[in-house]
């Protein structure tokens, strides 16, 4: 309802379920989800009576706890035996989970640890029997004795750095195989584009921000046939695309020359080629063929053509003795 809270010695007296849980802290437990609220460390615990955070008696009923921002510190056996909790959302602020703070919770079978988390203390996760992974920032830099005792079915670390990160943190050996003898999977992050965030995909962390392309330019000059362009290339991330084109220069004709070259001959005609061919990449630009006539014109080697073999025709004489010479009248050849 809309009704305020009337706290009387850390309890609501309209509906039970406020109180205050570090100097500068409060709680509130609505619909199976427990709220930490304000600025500071959450108050220590025991476990014992008389010792047990205040809302331990309505342990059963909670099913989500919310650790808003502001909030520093976990306290110590702040949540024992909350074992029906499928869902813990630690804020940004939280740098320390203290002594068996979540001892027994055995409902959860993931938990994401706060990203600016430092202090795992010991007995944090104890008992902690369904817990089969965990996301653990780059900021933890210690995880105390015992602090994943029990937890027999951890199976999986999803971790928010580099190995050689992880390798640096200092883990108790005490009770706490599973976590060292767990698969871990080290951060990666989505984004390949200069222009777009690196993202880590287990915590969801911006690892970088997006920062533009930088590209470096290529000119490829125009040939006779082809245009030109330039092609800018990313030296990051190698995305590419191509601007400024430039039209085809052409071709420039250079002289006509002759090729194929067939002489005429007494009888047959004859032919060339006058081709044009390009000055500066040489491809043929035109090509004509030209004919030639026959010449007519024999060559007569002893009276023959030795060309076609026509036989030299001589108009007869007549010689000192009045005799004709070079025509046989009677054969109407030559002799």
């Amino acid at each position: 309802g809309t009704a305020q809270h009337n706290v009387v010695d850390e309890i609501c007296t309209v509906c039970g379920v406020y109180g205050t849980c570090g100097e500068n802290l409060t709680w509130t437990l609505v619909d199976g989800v427990l709220t930490i609220s304000g600025t500071g460390d959450m108050a220590d615990y025991g476990n014992k009576t008389d010792t047990y955070a205040p809302w331990y008696d309505q342990r059963n009923s909670i099913t989500s706890i919310v650790i808003e921002e502001g909030v520093t510190g976990v306290g110590k056996y702040a949540f024992l035996l909350c074992k029906y909790v499928l869902n813990v959302q630690i804020s940004d602020t939280v740098t320390a989970l203290r002594y068996a703070s979540f001892h027994q919770c055995s409902g959860f079978t993931s938990f994401t640890v706060g990203k600016n988390v430092t202090t795992i203390e010991a007995h944090v996760f104890a008992g902690c029997s369904k817990l089969t992974a965990i996301n653990i920032p780059a900021s933890v830099t210690s995880v105390a004795s015992q602090a994943f005792r029990l937890c027999t079915r951890l199976t999986t670390v999803n971790y928010c750095g580099t190995e050689e990160q992880w390798n640096a943190i200092s883990i108790a050996s005490l009770d706490n195989d599973t976590l060292v003898n767990a698969t871990r999977n080290y951060h990666a992050v989505t984004g390949e584009s200069c222009t777009e965030d690196k993202v880590c995909t287990i915590c969801g962390e911006i690892v970088e921000k997006g920062t533009g392309h930088a590209y470096e330019s290529v000119v490829t000059a125009p040939t006779c046939t082809a245009p030109g362009y330039t092609t800018y290339t990313c030296t990051v991330c190698g995305d590419s695309y191509t601007g400024n084109e430039v039209a085809a220069l052409g071709h420039t004709a250079a002289d006509a020359v002759v090729e194929n070259e067939k002489a005429a001959t007494c009888v047959a005609a004859g032919s060339y080629d006058m081709v044009v061919y390009c000055s500066v990449c040489n491809a043929e630009i035109s090509r004509e063929t030209i004919a030639t006539e026959a010449t007519g014109e024999h060559n007569y080697v002893d009276g023959t053509c030795d060309v076609c073999g026509a036989v030299e025709e001589i108009a007869p004489t007549i010689d000192e003795n009045l005799t004709i010479v070079g025509k046989d009248m009677l054969l109407g050849g030559y002799i």
